[in-house]
């Protein structure tokens, strides 16, 4: 009997005969290479500039660990560096989560003949990836350059003119870049159009938007598009609706007492303090003022998302205002008590992690939602237990005198630090009322959890080895400071950086300090989904898009504001395209979806940089842990139905909705035989059923490939759903097996009667 393997690949290999799809087609053992053309900028020793290409070799086969594998290869110990390490894990992932294989089954290894470092091959590297996996060609003479972001969209980058110049020199001809950068502003300012720049080299230049548009225009061949988006609304359930009305009052109630607080405090603020507090109390009332706007046209998921940070910056500008309080008193000794207790409490700390390890996991949904509000239990956790440590540390240093301006500034990023932390951890039982419930695909095994969990916390990390290499280096030569207080000073301005470096750090505590295993995967998951889209975005934040900064060293604004619009719109589109998926597979993802409608309402009224940067770190939020658990969907195990109950068969792509269908059936037909007697007489001996199963399954698979060959491909989703009807039911009425209805894009239920 062949297995469910070899039956998948038989489809695969039809369907690729017919219809020149790609389908993974490495074999055990297996190496496949694919060499690429990475562009590059450069200095050189004069201090003039000029472009290159060197060939890079991608190698991919089968992992014998069971493990992710990723390795660099380099001619010389200079030729590569954190930037180049970066790119080629967040390649990696993105491959892995845009074709939907999980990175653990490959080994896999980037070789690069030459110099070069940088995020701008990363794109480049996951379509080479990509067209190893299906052993497929790439086109000779095209090339491309931007970064991978985590939902497959195509990150902007730097000195394309002398890219392209470069790409012209190694003798290419289509090169493609990321959309929004056709229009390049130069050092001088002046504005450079590269359509005509290409076709002055003899190049021809396509902007792309996605990874999949990319891969299309390298090889030819088409990725998976996915369910078609019908433009329809997603809506929350009413009840999810309500927990978003409940969690604004809550914030808002949360803001207005911080606010309050800070009045009272300030008139025992010393003088020269009072202006830093009046930039926080600004802030805060315009998140406030936003959040409430938001909220009442509608837009709840938007103004309960504006009201939270409202409500967090609101309770540190009261945690500053006592602290300063406590200056104006007695100095730093004041400061050290007042801040001694704003500590957060174990004890609401030991709360919080028993509510969370109380919860029943139902389904993938539930899971989704826990690992989530892990991420933030577990980042809060090690922000307050870092805190400590700092202050106790410097505190306890013979060589910094009481009076040392550096422990004010550490006391100051402390004291915010506890109210980031404190926040954080209430919100996790907001997530908790919003999300848990709620129908959706069955458990897949822990194993699979773990793999995804450790793939993102090692991509997670080389962003930020990158982001301390290259932003962290940079703020701290630009203000004259050490790279450890640069790091304290960019991470007490940045929530996101603050919450990207905790939930890293937070990956081990994760591991430990969960309640069983499938706690466990929810908590680890949920850390490294978290670190790995908000390095991302910091790199995106501080690397891509022309930042500006001000005085204080800080982003002020962005040059490129067409690029991040770019990135906005593709953002936007691939998470629906995710939550669609997801209705695909018979069950609505709550927390995308949220995701989508505060991002969605962000953009449609923002008004500054910094709504715009939100919205981006919600779509990618939603389709970060929205794709993963998609994929996870497909890798649930099998549903064994019991007598007289109901189960859906959720399928995906053509090729996968064959595979399950027939492995649903199996599972319904083992279950058959294996409970009642007159099925086990027909057992003669212990092939006979099987083959009889198999007889019946590859009759209905030929028919079905039939259909599909036969059909126009616009309707072949449409054509496998009717020959799996017929065949299906077929089948499963040879067995006693009743139908009750059938409907197979959302919810076909098969009854087992008795």
């Amino acid at each position: 009997m062949l297995g469910r393997f070899a039956r998948l690949m038989l489809v695969a290999a039809f369907l690729l005969t017919c219809h020149g799809l790609a389908a993974p087609a490495l074999s055990w053992g297996q190496e496949t290479i694919r060499t690429v053309h990475p562009l590059y900028s450069m200095t050189l020793p004069d201090g003039s500039m000029m472009g290159g290409s060197e060939p890079l070799t991608i190698r991919v086969a089968p992992s014998d660990s069971g493990r992710a594998r990723v390795g660099f290869f380099e001619s010389d110990f200079r030729s590569s560096g954190a930037k180049w390490r970066a790119s080629g894990w967040a390649a990696s992932v993105a491959a892995s989560l845009y074709a939907g294989f999980p990175l653990s089954e490959w080994r896999i290894s980037f070789d690069i003949a030459g110099f070069i470092d940088g995020p701008s091959a990363g794109a480049l590297m996951a379509v080479g990836l990509l067209a190893a996996v299906n052993d497929v060609e790439l086109i000779a003479g095209a090339t491309m350059t931007g970064t991978v972001n985590p939902d497959g969209s195509i990150g902007v980058v730097g000195d394309l003119s002398l890219k392209l110049q470069g790409a012209s020199n190694a003798g290419m001809t289509l090169v493609l870049i990321p959309t929004g950068s056709r229009m390049a502003t130069q050092p001088d300012g002046s504005v450079l159009d590269l359509q005509a720049r290409a076709r002055e080299l003899g190049l021809e230049v396509k902007e792309v938007a996605t990874l999949g548009e990319a891969y299309y225009l390298l090889t030819g061949q088409r990725l998976p598009a996915g369910t078609t988006d019908d433009g329809r609304e997603f809506a929350l359930p009413e009840a999810v609706n309500v927990a978003v009305s409940e969690s604004y009052s809550e914030w808002s109630e949360r803001c207005q007492a911080s606010l309050m607080g800070i009045a009272d405090k300030a008139p025992y603020v010393p003088e020269n303090l009072r202006p830093i507090l009046a930039e926080f109390v600004s802030s805060a009332e315009q998140y406030r003022g936003r959040g409430q706007a938001l909220f009442q046209n509608g837009l709840v998921c938007s103004g309960l998302l504006l009201v939270f940070n409202a409500a967090t910056v609101a309770d540190a500008a009261n945690n500053l205002a006592a602290l300063y309080a406590g200056y104006g008193e007695s100095g730093l000794a004041g400061m050290e008590l007042v801040l001694g207790e704003q500590f957060l409490d174990e004890e609401l700390l030991d709360h919080h992690r028993e509510i969370l390890a109380g919860q029943e996991l139902a389904n993938l949904s539930d899971l989704a939602v826990l690992a989530e509000a892990y991420a933030f239990h577990n980042a809060a956790t090690v922000i307050h237990q870092q805190s400590k440590e700092l202050l106790l540390t410097a505190m306890s240093d013979p060589s910094l005198s009481r009076d040392n301006p550096f422990l004010f500034s550490l006391m100051e990023s402390v004291s915010a630090r506890e109210s980031y932390a404190r926040n954080g951890l209430l919100f996790t039982g907001d997530l908790l009322a919003m999300g848990m419930g709620h129908p959706g695909p069955p458990l897949p095994g822990d194993e699979s959890l773990q793999d995804w969990s450790g793939v993102m916390h090692h991509a997670a990390g080389a962003n930020l080895r990158y982001f301390e290499a290259v932003v962290v280096a940079r703020h701290a030569d630009n203000q004259s400071i050490s790279l450890s207080e640069a790091r304290h000073e960019l991470e007490a301005a940045d929530f996101h950086l603050a919450w990207a470096q905790t939930s890293f750090d937070a990956h081990r505590l994760a591991r430990d300090n969960a309640a069983g295993s499938s706690h466990m995967a929810a908590s680890t998951l949920g850390a490294s989904v978290a670190s790995y889209y908000l390095s991302s975005l910091v790199i995106t934040k501080y690397s891509c898009l022309g930042d500006i900064e001000g005085d204080s060293g800080f982003i002020a604004a962005v040059a490129a504001h067409e690029r991040l619009d770019a990135l906005l719109n593709t953002g936007f589109d691939r998470l629906r395209n995710v939550i669609l998926a997801s209705e695909t597979q018979g069950y609505t993802p709550i927390l995308p979806i949220f995701h989508l409608r505060a991002g969605m309402g962000l953009l449609a009224t923002s008004e500054t940089l910094d709504e715009k940067l939100l919205s981006l770190s919600e779509f990618w939020a939603g389709s970060t842990f929205g794709r993963t658990m998609n994929i996870l969907a497909e890798a649930s195990p099998p549903i064994i139905p019991e007598a007289g109950q109901t189960f859906s068969l959720t399928y995906g792509l053509a090729v996968k909705f064959l595979d399950k269908a027939f492995y649903e059936v199996e599972a319904a037909i083992e279950w058959r035989v294996a409970n009642h007697p007159v099925y086990q007489a027909m057992v003669v001996d212990d092939d006979f059923a099987a083959e009889r199963v198999q007889e019946a399954l590859d009759t209905a698979l030929q028919n079905v490939l039939g259909r599909l060959v036969a059909d126009e491909v616009a309707t072949t989703q449409q054509a496998v759903e009717e020959e799996i009807q017929v065949q299906c039911n077929e089948l499963l009425k040879a067995y006693g097996i009743e139908v009750a209805t059938v409907s197979l894009g959302v919810g076909n239920r098969i009854v087992v009667d008795e």
